[in-house]
């Protein structure tokens, strides 16, 4: 095994000063899956 291989186990934590994504909201979330549905003719 080379010494320049990285393994998935080590990667770097993500620093705590940047910025998060912000997280999408629970309601948004549910209004887009309904969409989504009703777009495949599924029933409200």
């Amino acid at each position: 095994m080379s010494a320049d291989t990285v393994d998935q186990d080590t990667a770097p934590e993500p620093r705590a000063d940047e910025p998060e994504p912000e997280p999408e909201s629970r309601l948004a979330r549910v209004a887009r899956l309904i969409r989504a549905a009703s777009d495949h003719g599924v029933p409200f």
